[in-house]
């Protein structure tokens, strides 16, 4: 089996970042960084102010719109996937036993966070899980959150 080359983690959501702009490359081209900027700035506003300036920002965040999971993605997932990776990274190095394995059937792995809001942790396990074989082929959630929305 052939060992995939290493990636950075920033490199890799940026490859998420162009799926859901709809970007026909694998890297964010200058027309991808201005929206995903524009979006950045609307989704922080949106945190910052939670309704206070309803002109400018709405109070809440439509997730179906691709600039609003754009802006979401380039927020916070680094910042808070990261923070998951490292963890994980520094159990492995003391007692790899400890990381939970996907079945080895399937490849899939179960996980429950208690608030839909760490959802965004999640990239940083896949991260972790794949970054040096694909070994985590399908993620089951359980997102318990006591808000309906």
């Amino acid at each position: 089996m052939v060992k995939p080359k290493k990636k950075p983690f920033t490199e890799a959501l940026e490859s998420v970042l162009v799926n859901i702009w709809g970007g026909n490359k694998d890297y964010l081209d200058e027309r991808l960084l201005k929206n995903t900027r524009r979006a950045l700035v609307e989704i922080r506003g949106i945190y910052r102010f939670r309704g206070d300036l309803p002109g400018r920002f709405p109070s809440t965040i439509q997730f179906r719109l691709k600039e609003n999971r754009a802006g979401y993605i380039a927020a916070f997932v680094q910042r808070h996937a990261y923070l998951t990776y490292a963890h994980l990274k520094m159990i492995e190095r003391v007692d790899s036993s400890m990381i939970p394995r996907p079945e080895s059937k399937n490849g899939e792995l179960v996980v429950t966070t208690l608030g839909a809001g760490s959802a965004i942790e999640m990239y940083g396990l896949c991260f972790f899980y794949n970054e040096e074989a694909k070994i985590l082929q399908r993620l089951r959630l359980n997102l318990i959150e006591k808000e309906n929305a």
